[in-house]
């Protein structure tokens, strides 16, 4: 068994006894240190396992991710790892495929994997997506991009001593950000069916600058190919003021006259009370002009792009505590 094979063996069979241990069993039970997991997998492999498969590889939410198999917990506990659920990252190497003959040890007797699978399939992720209750922090992603949006940054292990700390600092905040944007998107794919789409960064392509702002994109299962998608940003408007925006995007990329066509036939809906319409040409602005003029705008090429949205100002948020639920 190959040694990130065995890290998410270690978080599936944990996660199962603890099912079994546990009578009245919370969420935050689900959610195991590094080293329990190492040692865990250890046991398994019958060999040394790097710690950097709990901590990074294997995570699906941190910095040098590979794997989906595990997942950080929040920013009150973000050394901590659950198990991912079924469904969480669209399928895509949330788990190894192993033999589903093969049994395993567990304090319930031999177990074969194709029961693990049943079990995190089932049991499992049902718990996940019906438990409340988690806080969406969105004053950790303002703050993020307050303090470091557009910095300059390098991998740790090869930048100077005397910077390190800065640099773990934003790390460690980037990775909050980003986990409390996919709270979000979690809710989104539970309870309208949507699936992720790409991943939610806080570095740049180039992975040396912090983003300007974060995207998450959300499409409708077999849409992939779709050049729209509902997508959640944070952001600054116009103002420099912050907002979390949740809009009907259009990827600009690979994206031709048919598309846009195809994205613009939204604008024949009326539009709903509390959305609004957000130009995006070579600025990105809010505007009040109705549908009418919207469309017209559109048809003469003086809006290149148009995005309904909905829009919450850090003024807004700060005035609500925005607890996410489950479904």
């Amino acid at each position: 068994m190959k040694k990130v094979e065995a890290i998410w063996l270690a978080g599936a069979l944990l996660t199962y006894e603890k099912f079994i241990e546990k009578e009245n069993i919370k969420i935050e039970d689900l959610y195991f240190k590094q080293s329990e997991i190492v040692k865990k997998a250890e046991e398994i492999n019958k060999d040394k396992i790097p710690p950097a498969l709990a901590s990074s590889h294997c995570v699906a939410n941190a910095s040098g991710s590979i794997y989906n198999y595990l997942v950080a917990g929040d920013f009150n506990d973000s050394i901590k790892r659950r198990l991912s659920y079924y469904g969480e990252f669209n399928n895509q190497k949330e788990r190894p495929a192993l033999n589903r003959e093969i049994t395993v040890t567990t304090i319930m007797g031999q177990k074969k994997i194709a029961e693990l699978y049943e079990f995190i399939e089932g049991k499992f992720t049902h718990f996940i997506l019906t438990n409340p209750i988690e806080v969406f922090d969105c004053q950790a992603i303002f703050t993020f991009l307050k303090e470091y949006a557009g910095k300059e940054y390098r991998a740790i292990e090869r930048a100077e001593e005397e910077i390190i700390d800065d640099l773990k600092r934003i790390k460690e905040a980037g990775q909050i950000a980003v986990a409390e944007l996919e709270k979000l998107a979690n809710i989104c794919r539970a309870r309208f069916g949507f699936k992720k789409f790409g991943r939610s960064a806080w570095l740049d392509v180039s992975g040396r600058r912090t983003r300007e702002y974060l995207w998450r994109q959300m499409k409708k299962p077999g849409h992939a190919d779709c050049k729209s998608s509902l997508s959640f940003f944070a952001e600054k408007d116009e103002k420099n003021e912050f907002r979390l925006r949740i809009s009907i995007e259009l990827a600009i990329d690979n994206s031709d006259q048919q598309d846009y066509k195809r994205h613009h036939q939204l604008l024949n809906r009326p539009l709903k009370k509390g959305l609004c319409y957000v130009i995006d040409s070579n600025d990105r602005f809010l505007t009040t002009d109705n549908n009418d003029v919207v469309k017209e705008k559109v048809k003469n090429g003086s809006y290149q792009k148009v995005q309904i949205s909905f829009i919450l100002t850090e003024t807004d948020i700060k005035k609500m505590t925005i607890v996410v639920k489950r479904y």
